[in-house]
């Protein structure tokens, strides 16, 4: 073969085996935003979920370009999985969400996509535990005159542990399912109580309910939150009625789970 016969066939040949822009020869990166939503107090290495990208050839490698808040995420280079990397950072009350703008590669082909990590916002105590509060639908409550405490339908019976009702020999609430009797420095027993709402419960100081209280019948129309200790349950508690006379008369309404 002549050589220039041989150089114009070489030609063709690359000419053919190269990779065209906009061809099924081209690399490509198909990548979506990563979003999800996650509970705030995540532990350090703890997984977020992974990057859902293709390549028509080849592998993509999965870098973080920037990040906000800085250091709170780190990612797997080949898995693409995104990963707590500052547990400090994932807490509801500094930001609400974490972004990061992740750079996806594949030989000379490049992708950037955002992460968004949704904080879901966990109740928390006055000491920084995690609580149990009831935000749901309030429930009206009210003891009649002169009625037995020790009936079922004289008392407000929250949870297995703490039944609520009054005497009609004086004096004010108390825990039927754990007393006998009202005491005026404990009643009602294993409860805590506090003026104010649910909102502001990290600055509120728990007490007994005389305590907290003051005189008994000062209660109506005041709001408080109240605290069943054994079973650290949290709700809201609005008076509407409160007996003088020794007949054991009270209303309220209080939130329910």
């Amino acid at each position: 073969m002549k050589p220039w016969l041989y150089l114009l066939f070489t030609f063709f040949i690359l000419s053919a085996c190269t990779y065209r822009a906009g061809s099924e020869y081209e690399i490509q990166i198909e990548a979506n935003d990563f979003m999800v939503a996650v509970e705030e107090n995540q532990m350090n290495e703890s997984s977020l979920g992974f990057i859902q990208a293709t390549t028509n050839r080849g592998i993509i490698s999965y870098s973080i370009v920037d990040q906000t808040p800085f250091n709170a995420l780190e990612i797997d280079s080949l898995s693409g999985e995104l990963r707590v990397a500052n547990e400090r950072l994932f807490d509801f009350e500094k930001q609400e969400s974490i972004t990061a703008t992740v750079l996806l590669k594949n030989q000379y082909r490049e992708l950037e996509i955002a992460a968004t990590i949704d904080l879901i916002d966990l109740d928390e105590g006055p000491d920084g535990r995690l609580i149990t509060i009831w935000k749901g639908e309030k429930q009206f409550f009210q003891k009649q005159p002169n009625t037995d405490p020790n009936l079922e339908e004289n008392q407000d019976r929250i949870t297995d542990n703490i039944w609520i009702s009054r005497g009609i020999n004086g004096g004010h609430i108390y825990n039927v399912r754990q007393e006998t009797q009202m005491t005026r420095a404990i009643s009602p027993k294993d409860t805590e109580w506090a003026e104010g709402q649910i909102e502001e419960i990290n600055s509120l100081e728990f007490k007994p309910f005389r305590d907290a209280v003051g005189v008994p019948q000062n209660v109506v129309n005041n709001t408080y939150v109240l605290h069943l200790i054994s079973e650290d349950i949290y709700m809201e508690v609005t008076f509407f009625s409160w007996s003088q006379g020794k007949i054991g008369e009270f209303s309220y309404e209080r939130s329910t789970p």
